[in-house]
């Protein structure tokens, strides 16, 4: 086993069962599967859980900690939740290794080191805007890569922290990922998890197919409607933080990370905000021929939504789950919500070189609800009364 650690120590409290108490937020605001989880040797010192199989129970929470109850949450294909001694929720990617078997690559089951350590590394560099806070958009912290079989190596970088040595990575950048890359080259058959401390993990697409189970009418119809169209602004205001920051949110347009699926909906202080997950295939402007290329890249992004308001099935859940009562003129509305979000805060904090005059039309011709506020504790009232 070969670990690469964001925070050793918690890591070494959590190894002694202390407790570092819980977030305080909810972690999903609706039910989804449980599945049982084992270890590869219980007397090793790995942190990591792989998925046995999934149970018919659902839950929103887990009520002991995994090395207990040995259950946890699906979070995705090849992704499960588990619950520390301290209270902690971690998501480990990469812990399905009876599909990586099934199908032979590592996009099934497993995850790839480069792809777990930009995960990593792109969590903890990125999101940071002017006028924003980091977890204002982005409910995720870095943990931990755990790298299978191996016992005795340590990858250092630097001996500094993740979390605390933002502008170390930023500017080491093509240096460190040349390290993992020549690591993955010697060692090409290692298994890796990639470990992330969450607030959060209930999608975007997983709110719209619960409140759209129901052929719901008049009030709560209305209801259901004004909650998802603030939620797609919001998630708009998320995409648009991370293009003004410089990154897409894939490097691939077929292959891509960019849906709706990958918005998380939290709360925080009381009220409902939207962040972004999966940033282990980040872009960033530097990697592009050109500004235009970058500039093409984003607007084939912002354009790629229309797709999915309009797709017939969920984008995040383990089997693609159909929509049942998701209206045509809904889906409109969502999708004029969204992009509004988006070109509002790309107008408003993008660099220059983005066009902003034609965002800037398009936002002022757009009649949408302005500036929307969701309370946590009605958008959780209401969520039980609509699914």
């Amino acid at each position: 086993m070969h670990y690469f650690i964001t925070d050793q120590e918690f890591v070494e409290k959590e190894k002694k069962g202390i407790s570092e108490g819980n977030f305080g937020d909810t972690l999903l605001f609706f039910p989804r599967r449980k599945v049982s989880m084992f270890k590869t040797n219980r007397n090793n010192a790995s942190l990591s859980w792989f998925i046995n199989r999934s149970l018919r129970e659902e839950a929103v929470s887990l009520d002991m900690p995994t090395c207990e109850s040995l259950e946890g949450i699906a979070s995705g294909l090849r992704s499960a939740i588990i619950k520390t001694k301290g209270g902690k929720y971690i998501r480990l990617k990469g812990v399905r290794p009876k599909l990586h078997l099934k199908y032979g690559t590592s996009r099934w089951g497993c995850c790839a080191l480069e792809e777990a350590v930009l995960e990593q590394v792109n969590h903890a560099t990125e999101g940071c805007i002017d006028g924003y806070k980091e977890d204002f958009r982005y409910p995720i912290k870095p943990f931990m890569i755990e790298i299978f079989p191996f016992t005795s190596e340590l990858l250092f970088f630097d001996g500094m922290r993740l979390r605390e040595s933002k502008r170390f990575f930023v500017e080491n950048r093509n240096n460190f990922f040349d390290r993992v890359r020549d690591y993955h080259y010697m060692r090409p058959n290692d298994i890796t998890i990639s470990a992330l401390e969450i607030k959060a993990d209930t999608r975007f697409d997983e709110v719209i197919y619960h409140l759209t189970k129901n052929d719901l009418r008049g009030e709560k119809k209305l209801a259901r409607d004004r909650i998802l169209v603030n939620l797609s602004y919001l998630a708009g205001i998320a995409k648009g933080c991370l293009s003004a920051s410089g990154s897409t949110w894939a490097s691939d347009k077929v292959y891509t990370n960019n849906h709706i699926g990958n918005f998380l909906i939290y709360e925080m202080n009381g009220l409902i905000y939207v962040g972004v997950t999966d940033l282990g295939d980040l872009r960033n402007v530097g990697q592009f021929d050109s500004e235009k290329e970058f500039v093409d890249f984003l607007n084939h992004e912002f354009e790629s939504y229309k797709d999915d308001f309009n797709d017939r099935v969920t984008s995040s859940t383990t089997m693609k789950t159909p929509y049942r009562h998701f209206p045509q003129k809904l889906r409109r509305e969502c999708l004029k919500s969204f992009r509004r979000g988006y070109l509002y805060l790309v107008d408003k904090m993008a660099p220059e070189y983005l066009p902003k005059g034609a965002y800037t039309r398009e936002v002022m011709t757009f009649k949408g609800i302005d500036n929307p506020v969701i309370y946590a504790d009605e958008f959780r009232y209401e969520s039980m009364r609509l699914s």
